[in-house]
C-alpha cells in the first residue's frame, strides 16, 4: 500500500491554520456575532423559532466535559479545550486526517434573549445550545381616574 507522507507536515499545517484564523478573523464578524471564517473551528448552525435561538456545533470525538459555555457582555461564548498529546504512536499511519483542536466562538445575543433560560446538550457529536426568548407579557389595560 502506498503511504502518504503528508501527515508528517501536520504541525506546519496547524500553525498555518492558526495564522490564517488570526489574520482573517480580526474584525470580521457575521450578523450573529461569530467569526465569518475559521480554519480550526467546527462547523456551526444558528437558527431560531418562535420560542428560542439554537446554536449547533459539529464537534464529534470530544467529550462533553471539554466544552465550556459562558455569557460575557451579552455574548454567548462556546469553547472547547482539547489537550494535545505529543506521545509517539506505535501505529504507522498511511493517512491521518483526524484533527481535534481547541476552539472558541462568540455570538452576540439579541435583546430578547433570556440569558437565565439556556440549556445545552451533546449528542452524536453535536453540541446544541438553546437560548429562550423573552415572551412579551400582555399588560392589562388600566383606567386612570382623574381627580
Amino acid at each position: 500500500m502506498k503511504t502518504n507522507h503528508f501527515y508528517s507536515f501536520h504541525p506546519i499545517a496547524q500553525t498555518f491554520g492558526n495564522l490564517v484564523d488570526e489574520f482573517v478573523n480580526k474584525g470580521l464578524h457575521d450578523l450573529a456575532g461569530g467569526q465569518i471564517f475559521q480554519v480550526n473551528s467546527p462547523a456551526i448552525n444558528v437558527m431560531e423559532n418562535d420560542k428560542e435561538y439554537i446554536v449547533q456545533v459539529a464537534a464529534p470525538g470530544l467529550d462533553k466535559s471539554a466544552f465550556k459555555l459562558a455569557i460575557e457582555k451579552n455574548q454567548l461564548v462556546i469553547s472547547a479545550e482539547v489537550k494535545e498529546t505529543n506521545e509517539e504512536s506505535t501505529e504507522k499511519y498511511t493517512r491521518k486526517e483526524f484533527n481535534f483542536k481547541s476552539f472558541s466562538r462568540q455570538f452576540t445575543l439579541p435583546e430578547n434573549a433570556d440569558v437565565d433560560q439556556i440549556n445545552a446538550s451533546y449528542e452524536h457529536g453535536i453540541l446544541s445550545v438553546k437560548v429562550a426568548k423573552f415572551i412579551p407579557t400582555q399588560k392589562e389595560s388600566k383606567v386612570i381616574e382623574i381627580l
